[in-house]
């Protein structure tokens, strides 16, 4: 397996935290994909389309060459090409914005964005940092001047990533808002609402915590990443990846540490 991974400087960083190129054999043909804390935008190389099921009533659909991920609350299941040739990057929760990106239109939705197509052109034998290189340029062409994150939801965010247990309100008075302003604040920045967004939060320290091909204490690890108590695990587990913890576990042991996010389902189901 290929990989590259390039940290970005400069004004690109207040929108971006880091890139990525990915050349290998696909993991899986179909993998279960969850709600991440960052929201994506992906180049495809390879000469195959991915493919994503989105809901239980949905209709596979396929994805153009570059295409992005908005902050959801539910997992998709992706078709995979294979081998998989990708770029990809990173963009932080309150970032889009500043790549002229709507996140509350992104939000819940895996969009193709024809505007990533001129990477993807260089082809499946590209060199990784040609791409990463044509990728970054591409992004710095779209920084919109004047639109710098708002501070008060990158400080919100900087304060649920620390402690994602607290409680909303207290933050937005700090900020000297009401919680509805507050919220729609936070919404506009990210497409989520901050309760939603802590819950991804605590839900990611949760699985990055549980031990891989071991028994998985669901209690303590509750307690670990800030949960009330076990019912609280099984349903945000339940809520976000469609598996009960103990079959997430099962499945993710089974397949090795780099699951944990992209859980191989050969079904393909969306349940």
């Amino acid at each position: 397996m290929e990989h590259e991974q390039r940290d970005v400087r400069g004004h690109l960083a207040e929108a971006v935290r880091s890139l990525w190129f990915l050349r290998g054999a696909a993991p899986a043909r179909f993998e279960r994909i969850f709600p991440m804390t960052d929201m994506y935008l992906v180049v495809n190389l390879a000469a195959r389309p991915y493919r994503v099921l989105d809901g239980a009533d949905a209709s596979w659909r396929t994805l153009g060459a570059g295409f992005s991920c908005g902050l959801r609350s539910r997992f998709v299941v992706s078709e995979n090409p294979d081998p998989i040739i990708n770029a990809g990057v990173v963009v932080r929760a309150d970032g889009m914005r500043r790549l002229g990106l709507d996140p509350e239109a992104l939000a819940g939705r895996v969009v193709s964005q024809p505007w990533l197509d001129d990477v993807a052109a260089l082809g499946p034998d590209a060199r990784g940092d040609e791409v990463l290189d044509a990728l970054e340029s591409v992004l710095a062409g779209r920084l919109r001047a004047g639109r710098v994150p708002d501070p008060v939801v990158r400080n919100a965010i900087a304060a649920l990533e620390r402690d994602p247990s607290q409680p909303i309100a207290p933050i937005a008075a700090a900020c000297g808002l009401g919680h509805p302003s507050f919220v729609a604040r936070f919404r506009r920045a990210t497409g989520s609402t901050p309760k939603r967004y802590a819950e991804l939060v605590r839900f990611h320290r949760l699985i990055d915590r549980m031990p891989v091909a071991a028994t998985a204490s669901w209690s303590d690890l509750a307690v670990e990443a800030g949960y009330y108590d076990q019912s609280h695990v099984i349903r945000d587990v339940k809520r976000f990846t469609g598996f009960t913890p103990a079959d997430y576990h099962r499945r993710v042991s089974a397949a090795g540490a780099d699951a944990v996010r992209f859980v191989p389902d050969p079904g393909a189901a969306f349940r």
